[in-house]
């Protein structure tokens, strides 16, 4: 696979500025150089989607905590979080628009969550003209979004990183489209994905609009990918394997789409046994919100004294074949 790694420290002055509108205290001033994680951009061929470059690649940006190349730290390995963006959207929206970095770098050093690689992977479609995939394996078989996260993805930062190979060490995250994704993949592959992080998702998906040139008209294959239409149809075995698994479900109070598929999907967690928190803040569907139901989602799933690592089950690394959280940054 090939890797290209780019700073993205030119970005760090936008970041300031979008912590600044948010109210939460700015990572610049609170954590030293030594202390703060680093983000790079690579490059992964992938071999069932479409390639989003013409070389043949697809751009992947990750996030590295602080001290991961301190020779001190060459035995230390680290749980993963997989942020899906939106659409239309790309990886760098999560330090562009977003500040996920800098907020993680924060929590890491406030003793908030434990340290943490997160990837963020592209999952547009190449043609179709907002990048829309839904990052659902594509109805015509073109397109294998969710095999692209679930197996290239997740083996190619196994094999790069010092990562822990477990479900339970694995975070599905992302925000609006990318929140659909991460609860509908991790719901088909409780397997390789333990804990959920979605964001102002949605999660009945009929397959209208633009999702028709990925979804296509199938009924069957539609509901498949329409997880709050065939979680109530599964089978013991299956709810049996979401038993094991953690969701933590935000929206914001003015997102009155997102906010009722929230709560339904929430309940629906619930009727099933599964663990979840739900987290409604003040807010409109845009990074603003997004940056805090993050840090809230990042303490609920990673507390620095919740799960042992170390004693988690590995299960890789994969071939290629209503509580309501409250909490804040000081």
């Amino acid at each position: 696979m090939l890797k290209f790694g780019v700073s993205i420290a030119s970005l760090w002055v936008l970041v300031c500025v979008c912590m600044a509108s948010t109210g939460i205290a700015s990572a610049q001033g609170m954590i030293g150089s030594s202390v703060v994680g680093e983000t790079h951009m690579y490059w992964i061929v992938s071999k069932i989607t479409k390639p989003a470059e013409r070389w043949g690649a697809r751009h992947i940006l990750v996030y590295t905590p602080p001290g991961y190349d301190d020779p001190a730290n060459s035995s230390v390995h680290y749980p993963v979080v997989y942020l899906l963006h939106g659409a239309p959207g790309n990886p760098t929206n999560f330090v562009g628009y977003g500040q996920f970095d800098r907020l993680t770098d924060q929590l890491i050093q406030l003793d908030k969550i434990s340290p943490v690689i997160w990837v963020a992977p592209d999952g547009n479609a190449t043609d179709e003209k907002h990048g829309d995939s839904e990052w659902v394996n594509s109805y015509d078989g073109q397109d294998l979004f969710e095999d692209f996260v679930t197996y290239e993805v997740v083996a190619w930062t196994d094999q790069r990183f010092r990562t822990i190979p477990a479900a339970q060490a694995r975070i599905l995250g992302g925000v609006s489209e990318g929140g659909y994704g991460s609860v509908n993949i991790a719901l088909h592959h409780p397997d390789v994905f333990g804990k959920v992080l979605a964001i102002s998702g949605y999660y009945t998906n009929d397959g209208s609009g633009w999702a028709r040139h990925c979804m296509g008209h199938d009924e069957a294959f539609i509901r498949s990918n329409s997880p709050l239409d065939y979680i109530d149809g599964t089978t013991s075995r299956a709810s049996d394997l979401w038993n094991g698994m953690h969701f933590y479900l935000g929206a914001g109070d003015d997102e009155t789409h997102y906010l009722q598929e929230t709560r339904k999907m929430a309940a629906a967690l619930v009727a099933h046994g599964v663990t979840q928190k739900t987290d409604f803040l003040p807010g409109k569907h845009s990074w603003v919100l997004w940056n805090r139901l993050y840090v809230n989602g990042m303490m609920a799933l990673l507390p620095k004294n919740g799960d042992d690592h170390k004693s988690l089950k590995a299960t890789g690394p994969m071939s290629v074949t209503s509580n309501e959280v409250k909490a804040t940054l000081p």
